[in-house]
């Protein structure tokens, strides 16, 4: 079989005879079947009826009377019930009842903001298909100006598919059919709601946002996925957003004239979400910058040509050039210290002095270091290394520049990004255990190595960069001092 059943299912009125069985069952192998087959006859069915009542009650017996005592009993319930534990109850013990009789359809009780709701839900998929639930109304609005706004409002919604709500005032049942006892809603005033026609499309639509300058230049190209529509009886509408969901589009396509032309209305919201890394949100802040006046948007699908005629923009940007710039910094240092994180989209001082400090050293600047200073380091000494009485002698007269290397992160928008090895430099510093050092170079310490430390003379600043290409190759282990006396 071309569907490949899991069973194959005969149900007749009748019960089959031993030749009919025979024949029955040599279908199987006729037609190559891999799935049971059975036939299921009189009997069969007799025992299903038993079992449900209710089916012979609809369709033999005739249960819409019933159905209609059931509904109105139902109704005055909703008006009557003072407790809502007791009365919830009662109008449940109804619902089952009305459950017991109707094959298609069952009822549902809810209660939403104080207003109790009942809704029938198909018994099986498919019921609603074999027997749908239809209403034909009339809407009559009176001839004022409450009721010609009250109409507008309908056409306009009913024209594009949305959502609305119709007071009884202007409602009127004029047929049901569908489930039971439905059909005595006829003749009834009722509120009506109406749902939007909003849903998924089955397979996306991609299209672009295109902004151009007043002279048809492009200034920006936004690639959007459409993934709802909404169909109402002029106009309809399709539904879209970038990849980084910051930009929604909304496009509103109608017939202009009998012609194959159409016109299109465009509506896109900007919002960055907070949650991008920097050149995902680059994409959309160039995008948003070039979001003003005097430029304007077309709507563009699949290849094809601009639907409908161009918007003109009459906003000013929604992006300032410096935001632009200040995540444009932020994905350099990211890409070159490979720590990748969330960018702001709105920058506290704090964070434009942190981004402005690691790209100058990323630039190759020195960064004054503020407060008070203290290096310490290991200082080693051999006789190899030369006469320690006179350059002990040299340390105590004359200041010592310093150059310490250091492997340290600097703080980046909340998170610590390391940029290589850095190095501290101060041109003017002083040994402050200089007796001690003096007597481990002039070989009166029996200790193969001490720690020295150092301090600024005269407030002499301290510098902080990265490590260059052209620093002794000794700078490249962390740690290490160069002591220039």
């Amino acid at each position: 079989m071309a569907h490949q059943p899991d069973s194959w299912t005969l149900v007749v009125p009748i019960d089959h005879t031993p030749e009919e069985l025979k024949w029955f069952d040599s279908l199987k192998e006729k037609y190559d079947l891999e799935c049971p087959i059975y036939w299921l006859g009189k009997d069969w069915l007799n025992k299903q009826m038993a079992e449900h009542p209710a089916i012979i009650r609809y369709f033999i017996d005739g249960a819409n009377d019933e159905v209609v005592r059931l509904l109105r009993e139902l109704n005055q319930e909703q008006a009557t019930f003072e407790n809502l534990s007791s009365g919830l109850e009662r109008l449940r013990n109804l619902a089952n009842r009305l459950n017991e009789i109707d094959p298609y359809y069952k009822i549902n009780i809810s209660i939403i903001d104080g207003e109790v709701s009942l809704t029938h839900v198909p018994r099986w998929n498919g019921a609603d298909q074999e027997r749908p639930i239809t209403f034909s109304m009339n809407f009559n609005f009176p001839d004022s100006e409450i009721g010609k706004l009250e109409a507008k409002n309908f056409r306009d919604r009913i024209d594009r598919g949305e959502a609305v709500t119709v007071d009884g005032a202007y409602a009127k049942i004029i047929s049901a059919s569908g489930a039971a006892g439905i059909s005595d809603l006829t003749g009834k005033s009722v509120n009506v709601r109406i749902g939007s026609t909003r849903a998924p499309i089955a397979e996306r639509i991609d299209g672009r946002i295109v902004i151009s300058d007043p002279h048809g230049l492009r200034k920006a190209t936004l690639p959007i996925q459409f993934r709802e529509r909404q169909i109402g009886r002029r106009v309809a509408t399709i539904y879209g957003h970038d990849r980084t969901d910051s930009v929604h589009v909304a496009a509103e396509v109608e017939p202009e004239t009998a012609a194959v032309t159409v016109k299109a209305r465009i509506k896109v919201e900007f919002q960055p979400k907070s949650d991008l890394y920097p050149h995902e949100l680059l994409t959309v802040l160039k995008f948003g910058y070039h979001l003003r006046a005097p430029n304007r948007i077309d709507l563009e699908l699949g290849n094809a040509r601009p639907v409908g005629y161009s918007v003109q923009l009459e906003c000013p940007s929604p992006v300032p050039s410096v935001l632009i710039e200040l995540v444009e910094r932020l994905a350099r240092i990211q890409s070159t210290s490979n720590t990748p994180f969330p960018s702001p989209v709105a920058f506290s001082d704090d964070q434009r002095r942190e981004i402005d400090i690691a790209t100058r050293l990323l630039d190759g600047e020195r960064i004054p270091v503020s407060g008070p200073a203290r290096f310490t380091s290991t200082l080693e000494f051999s006789k190899d290394d030369g006469d320690g009485v006179n350059i002990s002698q040299r340390m105590t007269e004359k200041p010592m520049r310093i150059t310490l290397s250091e492997y340290r992160p600097v703080p980046v928008c909340g998170e610590q990004v390391y940029l290589g090895f850095g190095v501290y430099e101060c041109r003017k510093t002083k040994i402050e255990n200089i007796e001690e050092a003096i007597d481990f170079m002039n070989g009166r310490s029996l200790a193969d190595a001490i720690q020295i430390a150092l301090v600024p003379i005269d407030d002499d600043p301290i510098y902080f960069r990265l490590l260059q290409d052209d620093d002794p190759e000794e700078l490249r282990t962390n740690g290490q001092m160069i002591l220039d006396v």
